[in-house]
């Protein structure tokens, strides 16, 4: 493991390459730093400042230090979905789960829906926790798809520091139009759905499809359909 010093005046310590620090309290040493083109015994890093350069560049290199890998929502789109005239109690059932655990990925954790129609990507991004309003609060902001084309790759969408700038450049724009980029929780849910009603449209998460099948898998849901059929066939008139 090389070692950094922090002044000539000092001995050799081992200390986050970021902060120049030594890890306390609730942070560590992370056991290896995550950018691909520096060698492990390079530098090290502290858990906290980890955080602050995924999808950014490498404090030493200057390459991509360690992308987020966004994967595409399995199953039907909403949008087809949403079109059947005619669905079972079941089905409408599951659809209302699925929708419900979107609702939650979305409004807490970043998401990217793709609109192939507009050639554009949506995303919501979420930003500090609002003390007064104890929420989080979401940037949202349209990308073309022209600019993050190679991002694109099969069912997965590749957030790196390239998105960080074109979602800096747009959200720039939009700011410059007195158009408000910033959303709560339920405005931002509101807009991805919104996003999704576009033929072709895909939802990008954090979830990958082994998590969705888990989520979906009848076993696990069962309890959580029959009581939403339950509420469908109690509302009838």
């Amino acid at each position: 493991m090389r070692r950094i010093k922090r002044t000539s005046m000092e001995s050799d310590e081992v200390v986050c390459r970021i902060c120049m620090e030594v890890p306390t309290d609730d942070n560590y040493f992370m056991e290896f730093h995550q950018c691909t083109r520096c060698l492990p015994s390079d530098y090290v890093i502290c858990f906290v400042c980890h955080g602050t350069v995924v999808t950014r560049l490498c404090p030493r290199c200057h390459a991509d230090y360690a992308p987020i890998v966004l994967h595409e929502m399995p199953g039907p789109p909403f949008r087809e979905v949403w079109g059947r005239t005619m669905m079972n109690d079941n089905d409408k059932a599951s659809l209302l789960y699925k929708a419900g655990i979107t609702r939650g990925i979305i409004s807490g954790s970043n998401t990217a829906a793709f609109i192939p129609f507009e050639n554009t990507i949506n995303f919501s991004i979420a930003q500090d926790f609002d003390q007064e309003t104890q929420e989080l609060s979401f940037l949202t902001v349209t990308v073309p798809m022209q600019n993050l084309a190679n991002n694109l790759r099969g069912e997965t969408f590749v957030f790196n520091n390239d998105v960080w700038t074109a979602i800096d450049e747009a959200s720039t724009t939009v700011a410059n139009q007195d158009n408000d980029v910033y959303k709560t929780p339920g405005e931002a849910v509101f807009w991805q759905f919104s996003n999704l009603t576009y033929e072709g449209s895909k939802l990008y998460t954090m979830f990958s499809s082994e998590k969705w099948s888990e989520i979906m898998d009848p076993a696990n849901i069962v309890s959580s359909v029959s009581a939403i059929r339950e509420r469908i066939i109690s509302q009838r008139p």
